[in-house]
């Protein structure tokens, strides 16, 4: 990948503000939370959703689907409930219920972006 990918991406983290003021995420929560090929593809389904919201087995049947060295859907369903939603739910990144299964986006603009970037590179 070039550096012009990322220069030219629109992306302008050094002139952002980070912090806990306004519920804003720091920078190193956000490049920690995208360093997990499972948490990254998590975030990508519920982008692709109209309404940022999906279900625990819709996210399992994706993860699943993409990523070939998951461990199958058990491992999956394992990995999800205990590590990888709970994880992205306390940086603030979805909010989940596992009462009713439904897993809801917070939309985040520099997640967006550099979810994009990561992408073009995956």
């Amino acid at each position: 990948m070039s550096d012009d990918v990322i220069f030219n991406s629109g992306l302008d983290i050094k002139e952002r503000k980070y912090g806990d003021e306004a519920g804003q995420k720091s920078l190193d929560t956000v490049f920690e939370i995208l360093a997990d090929r499972q948490r990254r593809y998590v975030l990508r389904y519920l982008r692709e959703t109209d309404d940022g919201i999906g279900s625990f087995d819709e996210l399992v049947e994706y993860v699943v689907a993409r990523d070939p060295e998951s461990g199958g859907p058990e491992r999956v369903v394992t990995r999800l409930y205990h590590t990888t939603l709970p994880k992205l739910q306390a940086a603030k990144f979805l909010a989940y219920d596992s009462r009713s299964g439904t897993v809801r986006y917070r939309y985040d603009s520099t997640v967006e972006e550099l979810l994009d970037c990561v992408a073009y590179v995956e």
